[in-house]
């Protein structure tokens, strides 16, 4: 509460010393949060190290928090040389207490091979099981999996079970991916209408992949009337973030004054 504030003004020096009580009678998570302060020099004067070692504390004694932590610090040179086995490790034993993150972090250890040997079918199962206890994250990387077949081969109905799953908890990509979907009918009916809907957040928030596709819905009568100057505002908006077919689009706009005044 001295920390965050809830219900008293935030003190930080008055919730180090709670912590620090907390911490000498044994509070597991205590330990974990004298390390944060001790870290970030919160309350304390830094030390990355002494606050490492409370975190090792908290994790060997069965903080699931903690472990996720100290598979971050070994993947990060911040802390000193990268220790990818020594982060599967911990990473393990806080995804055997349920932690998502770590199903997820896991995951992604092994499909991308960061320090380790690449292992796609493992990857899939850490993905799996991250997905069924709610990660977005997790679905979203499980529905590509399946979407590029990656050991596993193509598999259309899990592709969209799991990105649409992504989708509804509002993962962005996973949000344009099922959009991208629906458009070529892949493994389900075309539906314009929904894949607007779909695309518009996101473009809204600055995703130039999505205002691609929001300004070809325009263009090309996808999910409403065809609108040229509607097409031309998000073309513009992804073009001026680079995306090369918003680029060459636009140009084609203006030379033909669709919905522009010609610029030659």
């Amino acid at each position: 509460m001295c920390y965050t504030g809830e219900g008293v003004a935030p003190n930080t020096t008055e919730a180090s010393a709670w912590f620090q009580l907390a911490m000498d009678q044994g509070r597991v998570d205590a330990y974990r949060k004298i390390g944060e302060f001790l870290m970030k020099g919160v309350g304390f004067a830094e030390n990355i190290d002494d606050g490492v070692n409370l975190f090792r504390w908290a994790a060997e004694h069965g903080s699931k928090e903690a472990q996720y932590d100290m598979g971050h610090f070994c993947l990060n040179d911040s802390y000193g040389p990268p220790n990818p086995e020594e982060a599967v490790k911990w990473l393990k034993m806080a995804a055997q207490q349920g932690l998502p993150n770590a199903h997820l972090k896991l995951g992604q250890i092994l499909k991308y091979g960061q320090g380790v040997a690449q292992n796609l079918d493992a990857a899939r199962e850490f993905f799996r099981s991250a997905a069924k206890l709610g990660d977005r994250f997790a679905q979203y990387e499980l529905g590509l999996i399946y979407l590029n077949g990656d050991a596993v081969g193509v598999n259309k109905k899990e592709t969209v079970k799991w990105l649409k799953m992504a989708a509804q908890r509002g993962h962005l990509n996973a949000q344009i991916k099922r959009g991208q979907i629906l458009i070529n009918g892949l493994g389900v009916p075309k539906d314009f209408n929904e894949a607007r809907e779909l695309f518009r957040p996101a473009a809204e928030r600055g995703d130039r992949i999505a205002q691609y596709e929001m300004g070809q819905m325009c263009l090309y009568d996808r999910g409403g009337d065809v609108d040229m100057t509607e097409a031309a505002k998000w073309l513009k908006m992804a073009a001026e973030q680079d995306e090369p077919h918003s680029q060459n689009l636009l140009g084609d706009l203006y030379y033909t004054g669709h919905g522009l005044p010609p610029r030659f």
